[in-house]
């Protein structure tokens, strides 16, 4: 999109002069950019019969089987509990899943809250306020935190499925992408099973946030 843009003001891009010849390293320098480091989270090893048959899947059947793999969610329970000291949003296939990675972290003593269009607005809104302001470690959701909601504070992304949307991915990472000038932190972490940087690093929506990655 941005270069179309460009070709059309026949490449008359205008950049700040104090923004330099790399404008993502200026911001994160000043603290408006946290830097953001990528881990890529592994699923338990498959039998040679589940790999074929994840393979052949179509995309909303990878998706909806890698939401209700109990290894999956061992790993993002796991995961949350060695990392105690973030603060993370997890990002789900439904709500359903959302539920079952809510109650799983409950019961492993994670203090998280959980929020989606099946509940009232009132329970939405506590929720978000209940995270915000540090009472729960967690928040989980299918796309609600994504768009429209402010976490300064949050420094952890779980995307727990595969996601055929750029837009979406380069949102829910802009959730935790706000540097320390601007209220955020000065790291944060993307948490991934199914490699969307590299599916995804190369779509314009998406690229010109790549120089953000650690």
């Amino acid at each position: 999109e941005l270069q179309a843009l460009v070709e059309l003001f026949e490449g008359q891009l205008i950049v700040p002069g104090s923004l330099g010849g790399d404008p993502i390293a200026a911001l994160r320098e000043i603290g408006l950019y946290s830097r953001i480091r990528h881990c890529s989270l592994q699923d338990k090893p498959q039998s040679d019969f589940d790999r074929i048959v994840a393979k052949r899947a179509a995309a909303r059947e990878k998706a909806e089987n890698a939401a209700f793999s109990g290894s999956r969610l061992e790993t993002i329970v796991g995961s949350v509990l060695d990392r105690k000291g973030e603060r993370s949003i997890i990002f789900c296939y439904s709500i359903a899943h959302a539920c079952v990675v809510w109650a799983a972290l409950r019961s492993n003593g994670v203090c998280a809250s959980i929020v989606g269009s099946a509940f009232s607005n009132n329970h939405n809104a506590s929720q978000i306020e209940s995270f915000r302001q540090g009472r729960s470690n967690c928040i989980v959701n299918v796309r609600m935190a994504a768009v429209g909601v402010d976490f300064p504070s949050a420094t952890a992304a779980y995307f727990t499925v595969p996601t055929s949307s750029s837009i979406f991915f380069e949102q829910a990472v802009g959730r935790v992408a706000r540097g320390p000038a601007v209220g955020g932190t000065s790291d944060a972490t993307v948490y991934d099973f199914d490699g969307h940087l590299r599916r995804f690093g190369n779509v314009k929506s998406y690229g010109r946030f790549v120089h953000a990655w650690g």
